[in-house]
């Protein structure tokens, strides 16, 4: 019982009740190390600095492992945004000396993902031994902060250059799925901004309609212009989707966009016919039109 109060105290903050649970002796004494040595980890979500201090002081055979199931505390205190718990722990050395890369970054991609700036400012910011590698687990970090919608986050790692260029394609174009999927429409305008466009929405259809993800294949369908989905890509889904009702889905729109093809070719014919100037305006945008729906049909 006085492990599990000891614990919330840790989780809440509550460093005067940890300072009084801490003062039990005989048989009440609290086992600090329970669960693996976690009441260090909780005080660092809490974000309570004095708190984390009090434990990380303790010595003889309550001296806390900071480094017990890969580096907890430091990636609860990035995790939840502690900036100042996050550098207490960094200054610690010795056999104390924290890793900042332990269970492959965790706790630069758990600040990304959660949208923590600060700390991924402060993680970035980190040299020699302890520059982080922002490209871990194919992208994780950029990927987690697209999918979570922290476009503050996704700025900042997509202005990054050299060695630490973000590379947006990383595991199957899941940032740009996973923001158009969740409509984090920022961030997709975003990454459309400096993806390939029809390459990453076609990827993204061609993806959901295999996976049987309705959700993002109507909004992916009302994209207009050069972000549209490619005709060709819309008749082999609406062959080869392995759900009926994507099928039929991606066969009204495929016929929808043939009936439009047809249309922007009657009227280009039209203006021909009618002896309409080559250098008229509206022949020029007619036959742009009819060039550009000729390619979406290839």
């Amino acid at each position: 019982l006085q492990e599990r109060s000891f614990r919330n105290a840790c989780y809440h903050g509550h460093d005067a009740v940890v300072r009084l649970l801490l003062a039990l002796d005989g048989d009440r004494r609290v086992d600090v190390h329970v669960h693996n040595d976690h009441a260090l980890a909780l005080a660092c979500a809490s974000g309570n600095v004095a708190l984390v201090q009090l434990l990380l002081s303790l010595d003889g055979d309550r001296r806390l492992d900071v480094h017990a199931d890969h580096e907890p505390a430091f990636v609860r205190a990035c995790m939840t945004g502690h900036e100042a718990a996050a550098r207490l722990l960094l200054a610690l050395d010795g056999d104390r000396r924290i890793d900042v890369h332990a269970d492959t970054e965790e706790a630069f991609v758990s600040a990304c993902a959660c949208g923590r700036e600060a700390i991924a400012c402060l993680l970035l910011s980190l040299d020699g031994a302890r520059r982080v590698a922002v490209h871990a687990d194919q992208e994780a970090a950029f990927r987690s902060a697209c999918r979570n919608g922290h476009d503050a986050i996704v700025r900042l790692l997509l202005s990054l250059d050299g060695d630490r260029r973000v590379e947006v394609h990383a595991h199957d174009g899941d940032a740009f799925y996973f923001a158009f999927a969740n409509s984090h429409n920022a961030i997709v305008q975003l990454l459309l901004s400096v993806l390939d466009a029809r390459t990453a929405v076609d990827s993204a259809f061609e993806r959901a309609c295999r996976h049987g993800c309705l959700n993002p294949l109507e909004p992916l369908l009302n994209l207009e212009g050069e972000c549209a989905v490619s005709l060709p890509l819309l008749k082999r889904m609406a062959n080869e989707a392995p759900y009926g009702d994507i099928r039929a889905l991606c066969n009204r729109a495929w016929a929808q966009r043939r009936l439009e093809f047809r249309a922007t070719l009657w009227c280009a014919c039209w203006a021909i016919a009618c002896g309409v100037a080559q250098r008229n305006a509206t022949t020029s945008c007619l036959a742009a039109d009819l060039f550009a729906a000729q390619e979406r049909m290839t």
